[in-house]
């Protein structure tokens, strides 16, 4: 078989280490592989100083191209390496035993964590002892984490413990027995479940976040008479919350869903799921809930053929132009589109059903009958 040509050979390592620093580069302004700004930039200057070497005339010497090759491949694997250790362990956290196990007190970024909004999974155990509660005011005003998942150890979340953070969403195992005064008072969380587990939440613990889904069929008598602000949605005999593109759904034991939660900011179009996965089951999502499209700002909802109930403000959005009603909407609640000044409804149904209430369409909005869209 004939040789490569010894120029055909460079070209193609110089070729193989200009895509190999593209890529780097891609992975690095998009923070997917450098997570630490440090050791990306770097990591760029040495990519970049060993395409210049490899693709240079002026400096020679032997197999000067495979040992680029070889120095670029170290560097990029020390950048994922460094990756997964950010991942895997951006906090290191201070705890103090207490009865029966230890609380988190605190926590420090590691030296390579440069970077914030991390998905965080507190560890059950640490130094073989089980972590059972997280302290007063540990998490307080918090900005480096978005997403918390607590161990099935934990038994208590202390007061402030929350409060003020940059979370916005959090796990909270069926081990939980007590959620501490203003735990997660001011924080950025919109919706939390709540297992049946807990048996007692303190003033204003819950204050501020939009949608509570319980798993008791009723307020337990033990909450304090101020666990949340009044304001909220709550959702009874639920068994999880999940997101899906940013729509929120609550799950109920009956394998049905209903949307909480859609997108607030800027979005051209949403689509609603007909089923959402969680736990290995499915759950039919059949009701579009109160308030759930408060504020939003999309043009464009799609409504599967799956939802029967439509519940009263569930859109208000002045920005959305047109909107779908399949045959399997058998309830509309009032005042469902309260606040879509420019909407046009089109509807699969003949004429208005007799269980939509009267002020479903409070605004008189213009409405497209028998529509086949």
């Amino acid at each position: 078989m004939k040789q490569l040509d010894k120029p055909i050979i460079n070209k193609i390592i110089t070729s193989f280490l200009i895509i190999l620093l593209i890529v780097t580069g891609i992975f690095y302004w998009f923070n997917l592989i450098a997570m630490h700004y440090i050791i990306g930039v770097c990591s760029l200057i040495i990519l970049l100083i060993a395409v210049f070497i490899a693709s240079s005339e002026i400096i020679d010497f032997p197999k000067k191209r495979f040992i680029c090759l070889i120095i670029s491949l170290f560097v990029v694997l020390m950048v994922v390496i460094s990756h997964f250790n950010v991942i895997n362990h951006p906090f290191i956290y201070h705890y103090k035993d207490i009865e029966n196990g230890v609380e988190i007190t605190g926590y420090k970024k590691t030296f390579l964590n440069n970077y914030g909004d991390f998905y965080v999974e507190i560890p059950d155990y640490i130094d073989n002892k089980k972590v059972v509660k997280i302290a007063d005011n540990s998490f307080e005003n918090s900005n480096d984490c978005f997403k918390l998942t607590l161990p099935g150890t934990i038994l208590e979340i202390g007061k402030r413990a929350f409060a003020g953070s940059n979370l916005r969403e959090i796990y909270l195992p069926n081990s939980l027995k007590k959620i501490g005064d203003d735990a997660f008072y001011e924080a950025n969380i919109d919706d939390i479940f709540i297992p049946s587990s807990v048996e007692y939440i303190g003033n204003n613990a819950l204050a501020s976040i939009d949608n509570i889904a319980l798993e008791a069929s009723e307020v337990p008598s033990s909450y304090d008479s101020l666990w949340n602000d009044k304001k909220a949605n709550i959702y009874f005999n639920s068994v999880g919350i999940e997101e899906d593109n940013s729509i929120t759904y609550v799950l109920y034991d009956d394998l049905t869903a209903t949307v909480i939660n859609m997108p607030k900011f800027s979005h051209s179009k949403i689509t609603i799921l007909n089923k959402i996965s969680f736990n290995n089951q499915e759950y039919v999502v059949n009701t579009i809930g109160s308030n759930s499209g408060f504020n939003t700002t999309f043009t464009e909802i799609i409504i599967p053929e799956s939802i029967i109930r439509i519940c009263s403000n569930a859109i208000a959005n002045k920005n959305l132009e047109s909107i779908f009603i399949p045959k399997s909407v058998l309830y509309i609640e009032e005042n469902a589109f309260l606040g879509c000044d420019n909407l046009l409804i089109k509807v699969e149904h003949f004429e208005k059903l007799k269980t939509w209430d009267e002020n479903w369409n409070s605004q008189n909005l213009k409405v497209e009958w028998n529509s086949q869209e």
